[in-house]
């Protein structure tokens, strides 16, 4: 049965589309409404169609130091966050890739800690989902509490995050209410290296730091 030119719809039932929670379809049904009044939209819960959850919001997160959003980043040249920072960095985003862009003094293959902090203000109230995947061990702290704790080493199992160095993605909820500010910390170690028996003849496999 053919549906075009669209004109003598009453009845009928046409087409169907996946919508994402974040866009709003307010404007699409006020257009359909005036092109074709007697139509209506039905929604319903569907499937989750992302591998891994979306990155946080921008507008949602506000760097501790500037005010602006996204993370502070900070770096130190040993495994326990401790003394002052080697460097420190403002990330816009929650993807915080630290091997591309390092300097010289952290390419050594000598590990390193790092910590990124947030404030955390949700627009809506109710239970949260948040997630992580790092290289190196990881932890995901909100307001002081551990609410993701992930174990690397070098034989850990391995996902397609971080060009397949990052740890399966591992989720938790949180109940937050909207409007309320949370400290959100994220501390981890760069990864451990795979060890290697050098040999004259043997090869090695691509490591990125």
């Amino acid at each position: 049965m053919s549906v075009l030119p669209l004109e003598n719809l009453d009845g009928k039932t046409l087409g169907s589309r996946a919508a994402l929670p974040d866009h709003p379809v307010e404007s699409f049904r006020q257009e359909l409404s005036k092109a074709y009044p007697t139509a209506k939209v039905a929604t319903k819960p569907g499937i989750l169609s992302h591998r891994y959850l979306p990155l946080m919001d921008p507008s949602v997160t506000k760097n501790p130091e500037t005010g602006s959003s996204g993370f502070v980043l900070s770096l130190w040249r040993n495994l326990k966050h401790e003394g002052d920072p080697f460097m420190v960095e403002h990330r816009p985003s929650s993807n915080l890739v630290c091997y591309d862009g390092l300097p010289p003094e952290l390419t050594t293959g000598e590990r390193y800690s790092y910590r990124a902090r947030t404030v955390l203000t949700p627009k809506t109230s109710g239970v949260h989902q948040l997630s992580l995947s790092s290289c190196g061990p990881g932890k995901l702290i909100l307001d002081g509490k551990v609410i993701i704790n992930i174990e690397r080493h070098w034989s850990s199992l391995k996902s397609s995050l971080f060009m397949s160095y990052g740890s399966p993605e591992e989720r938790v909820d949180v109940k937050l209410e909207a409007g309320k500010s949370y400290e959100l910390v994220f501390e981890s170690i760069s990864r451990e290296l795979k060890p290697y028996k050098m040999t004259y003849t043997g090869m090695l496999e691509r490591e990125e730091i």
